[in-house]
């Protein structure tokens, strides 16, 4: 065999993992936007008939979002490699699909929140990633 041989069987695996992280990250990223507008949802139902303070929303938007990282990650990532580069991947994505959706839903403002929202989507998803790799991984 050759040396050329050896690299290419050595990187369709790879190739083969890559997709299937891909799809995972997807999948999470669905979810993980699913979750997120039904916790809206049910939040604003619960702000319509509760007093609740407007200092307390954001803190509770920041909860609900990684919230929904975490059931995303959860129900999507099974494979036990790279929940930390799939995580990653997952925060950057569902900040930037976030942020679209809700900004069709109102205006698009770029301000301090987007970046606040931004550094935790990124922590929060690598988090999760390594949560949900060491919790359901299989491989």
């Amino acid at each position: 065999m050759s040396l050329f041989d050896k690299v290419k069987k050595q990187n369709k695996p790879l190739d083969e993992s890559a997709k299937g992280a891909a799809v995972e990250v997807v999948k999470a990223l669905a979810v993980s936007i699913a979750c997120t507008l039904i916790f809206i949802l049910i939040f604003a139902l619960i702000i319509s008939w509760a007093n609740i303070p407007d200092a307390a929303i954001m803190p509770v938007n920041q909860v609900i979002k990684g919230v929904s990282l975490l059931i995303g990650s959860l129900f999507s990532f099974k494979t036990k490699k790279g929940g930390w580069k799939k995580g990653l991947l997952l925060g950057i994505l569902y900040v930037v699909a976030a942020y679209l959706i809700f900004s069709l839903m109102s205006e698009f403002v770029l301000d301090w929140k987007l970046a606040v929202d931004a550094v935790f989507g990124t922590a929060a998803g690598v988090i999760c990633g390594i949560i949900a790799v060491n919790v359901r991984g299989r491989k």
